[in-house]
């Protein structure tokens, strides 16, 4: 537990209770950012998000706040680089006391404390388990197994479906716990009209395109 504490991988479960404006310091204080950015990235915080979230608890915080957010930013005439900037500091300074620094622990079983609550040990106790007694069906009513995939596999999985689906990168990343846009931007190319501006392209063109299903 003290080598945990030691790599930053234990922290008080109580940081949701922090004020924005209070966890804003201690995460600017913990980065290491060329000047140039640092001056950038200071001025899109303190005129894009601390006028709105700085008396805000960060256990309060939710999706639909920010995209209220957001949306005001527009409304006020805010540009697209600038809601960027300002979202992606935002959610990398939001997403690690909501989402990450709590210290969970299993639940008290045949009279034993729990136990910290680790990967491997939720893999164990509860993932494969899981895996292992569930059941789909194929595409001609069939009851079959549920593969034998790892949690990360099923998680690139999801993504995939969601947005081959329709679903936005923005609703993605929340979904799936995404603390920067970039990460949920890989699966970009899987949108519905993610190459609507090549084929549109090969259409004027007199050679036909076909695509392969």
């Amino acid at each position: 537990m003290e080598s945990q504490f030691a790599r930053g991988g234990m922290r008080d479960p109580r940081a949701g209770e922090t004020q924005f404006r209070e966890w804003h310091d201690r995460w600017w204080n913990a980065r290491l950012i060329e000047p140039h950015t640092l001056r950038g990235d200071a001025s899109s915080i303190k005129n894009h998000a601390m006028p709105y979230w700085a008396d805000w608890e960060m256990r309060a915080i939710t999706r639909m706040d920010v995209q209220s957010w957001i949306r005001a930013l527009v409304e006020k005439g805010s540009g697209a680089a600038a809601i960027k900037r300002a979202y992606n500091l935002t959610s990398s300074i939001i997403a690690r006391p909501s989402k990450r620094d709590a210290v969970v622990f299993t639940t008290i079983t045949k009279g034993r404390a729990g136990r910290l609550l680790t990967d491997s040990n939720w893999c164990r106790q509860t993932w494969w388990p899981t895996v292992e007694a569930a059941y789909c069906f194929d595409t001609d009513g069939e009851q079959r197994l549920v593969p034998h995939y790892p949690p990360h596999s099923m998680h690139h999985t999801c993504a995939s479906w969601l947005v081959q689906n329709g679903v936005s990168l923005y609703e993605v990343q929340h979904l799936l716990g995404h603390e920067s846009f970039q990460t949920t931007q890989r699966y970009a190319h899987l949108q519905p009209d993610a190459h609507k501006a090549v084929l549109g392209a090969w259409e004027r063109l007199d050679v036909p395109l076909t695509v392969a299903a």
